[in-house]
């Protein structure tokens, strides 16, 4: 399983290209930092560095390579912290798409859901988050 982890971080590095980013009070838009953030304004309790980047590279692989409705899932069994990804719809906007996002995190004995918008721009080939 390990190996597996490593593997899945080495495929999805490219992720610090692309900005996953509140587009207000961001200071770190455009960074992989800024996922890190935005995933803790998300949650009261911070996810660990590790399981940011999990579920990080579980969104943008789930935005990048699947259908509506297929399940993107990370598992840290360090920790025992997993999470799962689906997109539930896409649609054109100017530029691009936009694809509805709901995900679900367990960590320390919480587990969090939420819904969120993202569009990829095709002229600068990146992903901006839409504020609901």
């Amino acid at each position: 399983m390990g190996l597996m982890k490593l593997c899945l971080i080495l495929a999805y590095t490219n992720v610090s290209a692309q900005s996953w980013e509140k587009p207000h009070n961001n200071p770190f838009a455009g960074q992989l930092s800024g996922t890190a953030w935005f995933l803790g304004k998300i949650f009261e309790t911070r996810m660990d560095k590790i399981d940011q980047a999990y579920h990080s590279q579980a969104v943008y692989h789930a935005l990048n390579n699947t259908a509506e409705g297929q399940d993107v899932t990370w598992f840290n069994d360090s920790v025992g912290s997993q999470g799962l990804v689906r997109i539930v719809y896409t649609h054109p906007s100017p530029g691009g798409w936009c694809r509805r996002v709901h995900s679900s995190v367990k960590f320390k004995n919480l587990q969090k859901s939420y819904e969120d918008t993202a569009c990829y721009n095709t002229h600068t080939n990146t992903w901006s988050w839409i504020l609901k």
